[in-house]
Parts: C-alpha cells; structure tokens; sequence
C-alpha cells in the first residue's frame, strides 16, 4: 500500500499541534458584529411589506395542513445593501 506524501510537509505534525484556545478563534467584537446582524436580518423579515405563500401539504409526512411562509428575502437583500452603502466602511 502506497503512503500518502505531501513534498515538503510533515503531516504527522498536524497530529502533534495544539488545539487552539477558543478565545483564539473567536473574538468578541466578531460575535458582537455577527449578533447584530443577524438580529438585524430577523428584524427585515419579521417588518418589511412581504406576501404570504403557503407550502406543501405536511399530511403525507404526518403532519397537519401547510405552512405559511413570508416572502419579502428581495426586499431584505435591497435594505441590507443600502445598509452597508450608507454606513458600511472600506478597507
């Protein structure tokens, strides 16, 4: 059997590497900025002018009638552009 190499890199060496701490991989204002966003984007959903649709019949899966789904994700994407236009910062 044939060993998998890689010229140049010891890739038993990944084995012996540390494990980061998580204070390593994430960092507060990242949390901060992604929680905001995403609350943000709750926000469009739940109060933007949106039309109704109704899903597929759950009764072949055991389950009752349709879910009624909100579609305004165009709007949102439009607001959350102008968003970023008006107070987004460049590199």
């Amino acid at each position: 059997s044939e060993k998998f190499v890689m010229p140049g890199i010891d890739v038993r060496a990944l084995a012996r590497m540390p494990c980061p701490r998580l204070g390593d991989l994430v960092s507060l204002p990242a949390a901060a900025i992604f929680s905001s966003w995403l609350g943000f984007q709750v926000l469009l959903e739940r109060f933007l002018p949106c039309e109704e649709a109704e899903g597929t019949d759950l009764a072949a899966a055991g389950g009752h009638g349709r879910l009624t789904y909100r579609l305004n994700g165009h709007k949102a994407f439009w607001v959350s552009m102008a968003v970023l236009a008006a107070f987004g910062r460049g590199p």
